[in-house]
């Protein structure tokens, strides 16, 4: 029964972070777009040769042609709401292939090398990243399209196609913590502050707090850094430093973990 409680807690707690992150932007400045280089296919938007807008005597847009068969009328609820209209169109206008070959694929040894070049210049060389973690740099290799991403005990990292930035640092993170409590938590915002902006961590810091996933240290900002590094989040703004304070990262306070709280997260 205490077994099963305690799998039950790491698995809240896992699923906390998985919901907290997902504020964290789509981007591909510490590892390539792994999906335009490892995967055999790809998604496809090509133009719609028979779409068209159909057009009334008073120049007004009546009705949308997506075929030679098929007229969608416009109404009163596109016309109320225009961006909705607007997306309806953008989806009529475009033909979606699925399984299309992908010119840009890699042989895989070449998407790994790739890979760990790319992380090595863009991460493991910084001396924030040497400092903090050790110059601990673990081996990455990039397998199939679908499933999870994996940080092993034996210092390794396997990364799916769909992986951005923000997930390899979701993987580095786990270095010194296998599970996802405060240990993993403040790592992870370190690394977002660090080698995303600081407005993602502290859009990840808000996150956390919503959704109750606990971390060390202070992580605070200057609303002049926040503002420029592009959070409009007025929640966010309010918490950030008015005065010409320096931005914190929380790094003090997080290496006084204990080693028992280290072995708890293994």
């Amino acid at each position: 029964m205490g077994k099963n409680k305690s799998v039950n807690t790491i698995k809240k707690q896992q699923n906390k972070v998985y919901d907290a992150e997902g504020v964290l932007k789509t981007s591909y400045n510490l590892i390539p777009n792994l999906r335009e280089i490892n995967s055999a296919t790809f998604t496809d938007r090509q133009p719609n040769p028979n779409f068209r807008l159909i057009v009334d005597q008073t120049g007004v847009i009546s009705a949308i042609q997506e075929n030679k068969f098929k007229i969608h009328k416009i109404d009163e609820y596109d016309i109320e709401r225009p961006d909705n209209f607007n997306n309806r169109v953008d989806n009529y206008r475009q033909i979606i292939t699925y399984k299309a070959k992908n010119p840009n694929r890699l042989p895989k040894d070449k998407v790994n090398k790739l890979v760990n070049a790319q992380v090595k210049r863009t991460i493991y060389t910084k001396a924030f990243y040497k400092k903090y973690f050790n110059n601990s740099q673990p081996k990455i290799s990039c397998k199939g399209d679908t499933g999870s991403c994996w940080y092993y005990p034996d210092n390794t990292i396997t990364l799916k196609s769909w992986a951005s930035d923000a997930t390899m640092l979701h993987e580095l993170a786990h270095q010194r913590s296998a599970k996802h409590g405060r240990v993993f938590a403040t790592n992870y915002l370190l690394l977002v502050g660090r080698f995303m902006d600081h407005g993602e961590q502290a859009k990840l810091v808000h996150s956390f707090r919503k959704w109750g996933v606990e971390f060390n240290g202070t992580f605070r900002h200057t609303n002049r850094c926040l503002l420029d590094n592009g959070v409009t989040d007025p929640e966010i703004l309010n918490k950030g430093y008015n005065n010409d304070k320096r931005c914190s990262q929380g790094a003090t306070k997080h290496f006084t973990i204990t080693q028992a709280q280290l072995r708890k997260e293994y």
